[in-house]
């Protein structure tokens, strides 16, 4: 399997309305900084914005620049799409999570990737739902980080299915992003 941290990217980032304002920006910048490091890295990625279900997934290709992409959107602009998408609504990390596993079991390129949940917390998953997810991380070797921006987040919905979760407060340097995942 992939070193963690290092294989393909499959990126799901909160775009519910309890996400408004800092919260929101911080999840985003972090999606950009690490869109960046897998193109630098020559990684395939997805990127699934949700809110109370999975938004439009939107993949980018390792190596493609525009001219390889004849025709269609560059990665610059594809991204900058992504991000700018504001669903509102109420939040559920099942939904995105279980898109996440499809996008991995479906895409050849994002074998084994891994999973960064960008969100501020305010959702839960059920004991099944944790159970089965863990299951296929088993399976398929894929690992989950946890992102937590925003300050009334509550990390125990997410600890049991993460390998790792964090506190955007304590990855602002920057140093830590590069060290995780480039």
């Amino acid at each position: 399997p992939e070193e963690k941290g290092k294989g393909p990217l499959v990126m799901c980032v909160d775009t519910s309305s309890s996400m408004s304002g800092a919260p929101e920006m911080w999840a985003k910048g972090l999606a950009v900084a690490l869109a960046r490091l897998a193109a630098k890295d020559n990684r395939d990625m997805a990127i699934i914005p949700f809110s109370n279900a999975p938004g439009r997934t939107a993949f980018l290709k390792a190596g493609d620049s525009p001219q390889e992409r004849r025709g269609q959107r560059n990665w610059d602009k594809l991204l900058r799409e992504v991000i700018s998408l504001r669903m509102n609504g109420g939040t559920n990390f099942e939904l995105p999570l279980t898109e996440a596993l499809t996008v991995i079991d479906e895409a050849p390129g994002l074998k084994q990737a891994d999973i960064v949940f960008l969100t501020d917390g305010e959702a839960s998953v059920s004991d099944r739902f944790k159970r089965l997810f863990q299951e296929h991380q088993e399976k398929q070797h894929i690992s989950l980080f946890s992102v937590f921006v925003g300050s009334y987040f509550s990390q125990s919905a997410l600890e049991a299915i993460s390998d790792a979760v964090w506190d955007v407060r304590d990855l602002a340097g920057g140093d830590d992003i590069e060290e995780m995942f480039g």
